[in-house]
């Protein structure tokens, strides 16, 4: 069995033939970041009963730990395996499921992000949701936002001035 560029083989053999077709042992495929060496995973206890995600610690960093609900693609899977002889072999084995790992970026303390919840609130005060902006071509003028709003004070300035005027 040659193993594919950009993998690795595992360096020693985990599992015997004896061990993966029993249900005492339960198979789990997991996908981890390049930095994050598999042997400390080792004895790690992960428990998903209520959740389908967790934080999990390993070393200083912080990971995300999430379970994939993809099971169904796996239960058809092989493994590749020496036998006594060393001859390889595809041992058919059916995966308890899959699990990804990736690397929780840490915020710094006391950043809050800002949640906005209207559209008139994330433009500010200034700017109405219903502007639109007309630009005049090449640049030879300013840019000239107008909105609901203004069209209404114009129509009311119009009104003034021609009551004034009479």
């Amino acid at each position: 069995y040659k193993v594919p560029s950009g993998f690795s083989s595992v360096k020693e053999n985990p599992l015997s033939l004896d061990n993966v077709g029993t249900e005492e042992k339960r198979i789990w495929l997991f996908q981890t970041p390049n930095e994050v060496n598999i042997a400390d995973l080792n004895g790690l206890e992960i428990f998903l009963r209520n959740s389908d995600e967790k934080v999990v610690r390993i070393g200083d960093n912080s990971y995300s730990f999430t379970r994939t609900a993809e099971t169904e693609y796996t239960k058809s899977l092989s493994v590749a395996m020496s036998d006594e002889d060393g001859q390889n072999i595809l041992v058919p084995c059916c995966l308890a499921g899959s699990a990804v790992l990736t690397k929780k970026v840490g915020l710094p303390e006391g950043f809050a992000p800002k949640v906005f919840t209207s559209r008139q609130e994330s433009h500010g005060s200034a700017v109405h949701h219903s502007a639109h902006q007309r630009f005049t071509p090449f640049g030879s003028g300013q840019v000239v936002t107008r909105s609901k709003r203004h069209k209404h004070k114009d129509k009311f300035r119009e009104t003034a001035k021609k009551a004034r005027k009479r």
